[in-house]
Formats: C-alpha cells, sequence, structure tokens
C-alpha cells in the first residue's frame, strides 16, 4: 500500500503489526513520519495501536484469542499505544 493511498483504507482506529524485519520496520517508521499518515483522523485523535508482530501474528487460535482479549482494553486508551507482550 503506498503512503498516499492509505487514507482509502484506515478506519476510525488503526492496528498496526510492528514488523520483526529491520528494513520494513524501518519502511514502517517512515510511513509514521509521513504527512499523509499524521494527517489520517485516527492518528489525530490518538487511536492507533501497535502490537509486535513476532508475538501477536502467530495466526494461531492462542494468538486471536489474546488477541480479542486485548483489543477492548486497548479502545479504552486515550493515548497511542504500545503493547509487547512475550
Amino acid at each position: 500500500m503506498s503512503t498516499e493511498s492509505i487514507s482509502q483504507y484506515a478506519g476510525d482506529h488503526i492496528f498496526v503489526m510492528l514488523p520483526e524485519s529491520d528494513a520494513a520496520r524501518t519502511a514502517t517508521e517512515k510511513l509514521f513520519e509521513s504527512d499523509e499518515w499524521k494527517e489520517l483522523p485516527a492518528v489525530k485523535k490518538g487511536k492507533v495501536y501497535t502490537l509486535d508482530e513476532q508475538v501477536w501474528n502467530m495466526g494461531d487460535a492462542l494468538s486471536y484469542s489474546r488477541l480479542q482479549s486485548l483489543f477492548p482494553e486497548l479502545l479504552k486508551r486515550t493515548t497511542p499505544s504500545s503493547i509487547i507482550v512475550n
């Protein structure tokens, strides 16, 4: 997805998996610094939530269950969050 098109996909809340690889993490950080990113309503309202890909992107039933119980907690917060859980 290009930086220019991100507004077409962003919702009221944005959940971002922080990549494990250095190159992908650098690209994600570059996105976070872009004007397009900073202009998204969810970003302006502090409704962006980051999760460590290595922990949360396993695709198994346990990970999905953990995410499901974590989402309500994240949505209650008023500032951007970085959740890294082992």
